[in-house]
């Protein structure tokens, strides 16, 4: 019987190895293999037929108003009452860390940052990745660097270089409904450069505005630290004799939910200048969105709210606000929710981000 059981394993294998061979061979050429495969992959992510609350919608047309319809919902600005950050210990920006993150744009910065990049990566509305970019700098780097001149002293993109695409991947087999989709923005070169240009420059300056005990998205820091720390925790009560209480909140859809003018008010509590703050709010205000329906794309709408997913900031402002989150407990009775102990150490909240669940 073990024999067998390795005859079928070996054969499984075999033919695992030739499937790699096959695509390996004709998977990145024009041929019948590769549009057999595509034609696969279109029918497994057609959607012939969803749900919008209850109802359901065939027809293509309806179909692409529905989801048009959701996703200017989801992104339309809601009322509430802001919380205040006054009066709470924020780190703030040094004098000469703010003149530097307003430096001219150089030659050689954008090249670097586009050389950084991934250049093939799928590409925005006009058609053009940043390999492209790259091949082609010779001949388009004058323009391109009169387009960050310009955002550097006007703080502002034309809409149509800040277009993008929203494409819908499916969580799970014959998916029904919007939340069976997992958003992902294909966003243009020009703007992607300029934006990852600001996000290396914030980086740089991570150090100040976060405090040293949070963990990810700054250098030198994991976000596992963060799990160690709650699992230890958690083992150190289960041979306690007093045990103890967790507490644990999910923030579905922080991405689309993140506030502009809160995001606004949180930079310039830490010292933020207002220039920055306005390339800031340039940046994540004023994109057309297209989403793309079984290969076309949907009439353009703009954002009230939300960060796009693949948008170079996501990660840094999740800390800001990770951090304001911190504040706010703060203002909350210190008996309501009580620290673990251990020596010295107190230990009252654990923050950890994960956008793969947005």
């Amino acid at each position: 019987m073990n024999d067998l059981w390795k005859c079928l394993r070996r054969e499984e294998q075999i033919w695992r190895q030739k499937s790699r061979v096959n695509w390996l061979k004709e998977g990145d050429k024009n041929t019948k293999f590769f549009h057999s495969m595509t034609d696969g992959r279109k029918r497994t992510n057609y959607i012939s037929d969803i749900f919008f609350d209850g109802e359901r919608f065939s027809e293509p047309h309806l179909v692409k108003n529905g989801v048009v319809n959701f996703f200017t919902k989801h992104y339309e600005n809601m009322s509430w009452n802001s919380p205040t950050i006054s009066g709470l210990n924020l780190k703030r920006l040094l004098e000469s860390e703010r003149i530097a993150l307003e430096e001219d744009f150089s030659l050689e910065e954008v090249w670097m940052t586009l050389s950084s990049c991934d250049g093939n990566k799928v590409s925005g509305p006009n058609g053009l990745n940043l390999r492209f970019v790259k091949e082609n700098w010779d001949v388009i780097r004058d323009v391109f660097m009169e387009f960050t001149k310009e955002f550097h002293k006007d703080g502002s993109i034309a809409r149509e270089l800040n277009r993008s695409f929203i494409a819908l991947i499916p969580k799970i087999d014959n998916p029904m409904t919007m939340k069976d989709f997992r958003p992902i923005s294909l966003i243009g070169s020009m703007y992607k450069v300029i934006a990852k240009v600001l996000a290396n420059r914030i980086k740089k300056v991570m150090d100040s505005v976060i405090w040293e005990f949070q963990m990810a998205f700054v250098a030198n820091r994991q976000i596992i630290d963060s799990f160690v720390v709650a699992e230890e925790i958690i083992s150190r009560w289960k041979g306690d004799k007093e045990g103890g209480l967790l507490i644990k909140l999910d923030f579905e859809k922080a991405y689309d939910s993140v506030d502009f003018g809160f995001l606004d008010y949180m930079m310039e509590g830490m010292g933020f200048s207002v220039r920055w703050r306005g390339w800031i709010k340039e940046c994540i205000s004023s994109p057309l969105i297209s989403v793309l329906v079984n290969g076309s794309s949907t009439s353009q709408f703009g954002i009230e709210r939300g960060l796009r997913q693949g948008w170079e900031f996501g990660d840094q402002w999740k800390w800001f606000y990770g951090r304001q989150y911190s504040n706010a407990k703060k203002l909350i009775s210190p008996s309501l929710i009580l620290a673990f102990r251990w020596g010295p150490i107190r230990v009252r909240k654990v923050l950890g981000y994960d956008d793969g669940k947005n």
